[in-house]
């Protein structure tokens, strides 16, 4: 009666233990990495967003709605990997399921953004040439625009579409000054204007913004797929252990009982007299 009170297969149970211990820390690390990786997507997008402000009059809105759901994508699901740290610590079965079902939601609108970054892309050229040759040809009869192409050639350190000499273009007929704005002149050297032209220099810069955009959200969602595999196969092994010491409890209880109503000969004699 003793014996059957002692623990069935300890050395599994301690082995099954560790093991599950060593998952749960690698799903931990794994999802670390992935608090990181949503803290530089957000990072990004805010910086893009930024730059993007500062050229609104030539970028187009939905470019910029785009960082926008990329910061917003990226708080929420920075929020929502925290949240999943918690329920890996605790080993919270219900918590991780939640998390793995709306952090495959926001894998999803992720993708989205990230497909409408690289097709945006594409659309680069056609817009800034759209946008600076309507910014250009306004220039001397709308203060706000010249503003704006002022702090555009003074940032972007460029002068004209294509160069200095398109301004001698857009010469006001009665003025013999010369037709080269002050922003097309460095602060330290004036006697000379900046020789890029602002539609080449403009497009290398966004779309260099736009492709770091797409590519970096690419790598991201990377990450992101990695952490929802590896707290999937948390869940798994969770399940398992909890339904195999389930089952030890279960054994222990059904031997204690069969032992408690099967007595010895002897104990059975001085039961019946």
């Amino acid at each position: 009666m003793t014996e059957s009170l002692e623990p069935v297969q300890p050395a599994n149970r301690v082995i099954s233990r560790k093991a599950l211990s060593i998952v749960k820390y690698l799903v931990l690390l794994v999802t670390g990495m992935c608090v990181v990786m949503e803290v530089i997507q957000v990072v990004l997008g805010a910086s893009a967003g930024h730059l993007f402000g500062e050229f609104d009059l030539f970028i187009d809105d939905h470019f910029i709605s785009l960082t926008q759901f990329l910061v917003a994508t990226g708080i929420v699901t920075l929020i929502l990997v925290l949240v999943g740290c918690v329920g890996i610590i605790l080993e919270n079965i219900s918590i991780i399921t939640v998390y793995i079902a709306l952090f495959v939601t926001m894998v999803i609108l992720e993708t989205i953004v990230a497909i409408a970054s690289y097709s945006m892309a594409n659309r680069v050229d056609s817009m800034l040439r759209v946008n600076l040759n309507y910014a250009f040809n306004r220039y001397h009869g709308d203060l706000s625009v010249q503003r704006s192409v002022d702090h555009m050639q003074q940032r972007v350190e460029c002068c004209g579409f294509k160069g200095y000499q398109d301004w001698y273009n857009w010469m006001m007929p009665e003025t013999d000054d010369s037709p080269v704005p002050v922003s097309c002149f460095s602060l330290t050297h004036l006697q000379e204007p900046f020789q890029g032209g602002c539609f080449s220099l403009m497009n290398q810069l966004i779309g260099y913004v736009v492709n770091l955009m797409s590519s970096g959200t690419t790598i991201v969602i990377i990450f992101q797929v990695i952490c929802i595999i590896s707290a999937v196969v948390l869940v798994i092994k969770l399940k398992s252990f909890k339904k195999h010491r389930v089952a030890q409890t279960s054994s222990r209880t059904d031997a204690y009982n069969n032992d408690a109503f099967n007595l010895e000969p002897i104990l059975e004699e001085k039961v019946r007299y």
